[in-house]
């Protein structure tokens, strides 16, 4: 048996015994009485003594019973087996000697399970970006090597207007001359 089940078990023993003796607690004698007015004085203090004796027995039984239950129902090994349930499930903090330290909140669990689903959003969103970046840089290089080609074929065209200029001037200078008839 853990020290942690034996625990366990003993806080249970304990919030049995409070409950227990907050139900089974006596009222004193004059409260008794008033609630027997039709009583004689010695007959109320006969039947109010029955009474915490029969408090008293129903205490002893009481607590023999839950021992008897505790055992017969194997709440040691119930305790260890939810344990290992609460682990499996993630929620108990174990420590490195496999005593679980505490068991958490369901909010805290899921607000954990958030920041973790947040952190690998994160990490999936910066690998998007990433790739983002990468393709926006080979889109630059891409348009530069395009703008380069385009500026050489315009140099290129240049020269070729350049001659066109000079034709184009000089079929201009033809037609504008004087044709003389022989």
């Amino acid at each position: 048996m853990e020290a942690s089940e034996e625990g366990k078990l003993s806080m249970l023993r304990k919030a049995f015994h409070s409950g227990l003796a907050r139900a089974l607690e006596p009222i004193n004698q004059q409260e008794f009485h008033k609630c027997f007015p039709s009583f004689d004085a010695r007959h109320a203090m006969a039947f109010y003594d029955l009474y915490r004796q029969v408090l008293f027995q129903v205490r002893g039984n009481s607590e023999a019973e839950f021992e008897i239950i505790c055992e017969e129902a194997q709440l040691v090994s119930k305790f260890a087996a939810l344990n290992q349930l609460a682990a499996a499930q993630g929620l108990t903090k174990v420590s490195d000697t496999g005593a679980d330290d505490s068991i958490q909140k369901p909010a805290d669990i899921i607000l954990a399970r958030r920041v973790a689903a947040k952190l690998q959003e994160a990490e999936e969103l910066l690998g998007i970006l990433e790739q983002e970046e990468q393709r926006l840089a080979s889109s630059r290089q891409a348009k530069e090597q395009a703008e380069q080609q385009l500026q050489e074929r315009a140099k290129a065209a240049t020269d070729i207007t350049c001659g066109v200029d000079q034709v184009h001037v000089a079929s201009k200078a033809w037609n504008a001359r004087t044709v003389v008839k022989i």
